[in-house]
């Protein structure tokens, strides 16, 4: 027993006195086809400070899926987000399909490590032709460390399930072409998932929402081994259901309409997944994984995760 604390002492002491340290806040939200104040960018934005880098995915971005088919442009938004973040940040780079995006803020001072800065989009909609559905991504690398993250919106509709197990599997492979030179990968989105079981009583979820996640589909699909996770992990989720609300309130629709296609859900998701044949990671801690119940604009609550990267 003191030889195995000691060995672990020596790891954690060369991990900190030989790695760089890298903080990543990554967020996702459903718009709902708003766009955002400055004032109420400050409010999503003003609880996360002090990281070096930021990915704020968001799907139904400034306009609703149907108009952002003809029109997808999404400069107001992140003009939004560069006026908040100032001259500490520089917007890395971009990504948009229709009504889905990805952008990347990060440090100033950091902005000379970084290299190989690739977008691509992958379209899972109307027989994979149209970008009403799909995901957006960008790769990087800083130093050494290569970084991936990776912004969708999968099949709508309670009873999609096996829909999105094809969409989230059609993403990662169209995304991840030559994953092995690839340290670091963060998948995240409106991936849609419902709750199972139309029969439960659906005002408990205000009292007791963690008792439901024996019903989501998500869980359910990978239990089941439907749902191929490919190596992704997910924190231990103890929000709420992060769909579908009246827009500026905290109360689901479906409790007013029993339509069950509003059924509620932990739509919202951060996978993440750490690719252990590169040597170019010590350490990846998820220091945090929740929602932000206090965001009512849309019919979804954005979701966020903190990582803390240690590296060569």
């Amino acid at each position: 027993m003191k030889e195995n604390e000691e060995e672990e002492h020596n790891i954690i002491t060369e991990i900190l006195t030989t790695s760089k340290k890298l903080k990543i806040c990554s967020m996702t939200w459903n718009m709902h086809g708003l766009c955002p104040t400055p004032d109420q960018i400050k409010r999503l934005l003003d609880p996360h400070k002090g990281f070096d880098i930021y990915a704020i995915g968001s799907e139904e971005c400034l306009r609703s899926i149907f108009k952002s088919l003809f029109y997808s442009d999404k400069s107001v938004w992140e003009t939004g987000l560069k006026n908040y973040f100032g001259t500490d940040y520089e917007l890395l780079s971009s990504e948009t399909l229709c009504a889905i995006h990805l952008v990347i803020f990060i440090r100033t001072s950091l902005i000379k490590d970084v290299t190989m800065v690739k977008c691509n989009s992958v379209k899972t909609g109307a027989k994979n032709l149209l970008g009403n559905k799909g995901a957006v991504g960008i790769n990087f690398k800083i130093s050494k460390l290569s970084i991936l993250i990776i912004n969708c919106h999968l099949a709508a509709l309670q009873d999609r399930s096996e829909q999105r197990n094809i969409d989230f599997q059609r993403c990662i492979n169209n995304m991840t072409d030559g994953y092995n030179n690839i340290d670091f990968i963060i998948f995240m989105g409106d991936l849609n998932y419902r709750l199972n079981n139309f029969n439960i009583d659906m005002n408990k979820i205000q009292a007791d929402p963690l008792h439901f996640l024996k019903n989501d589909q998500l869980q359910l699909e990978i239990n089941l081994k439907r749902f191929n996770t490919n190596g992704f992990k997910e924190g231990e989720i103890k929000f709420k259901p992060t769909f579908k609300y009246w827009n500026n309130t905290n109360n689901y629709q479906y409790i007013d309409t029993h339509d069950k296609d509003q059924i509620p859900g932990w739509t919202d998701r951060i996978l993440y997944k750490i690719n252990e044949n590169r040597t170019n990671i010590k350490n990846v801690i998820q220091n945090k994984y929740d929602s932000m119940q206090e965001i009512i604009m849309s019919d979804h609550k954005p979701v966020y995760s903190y990582f803390t990267i240690n590296f060569s």
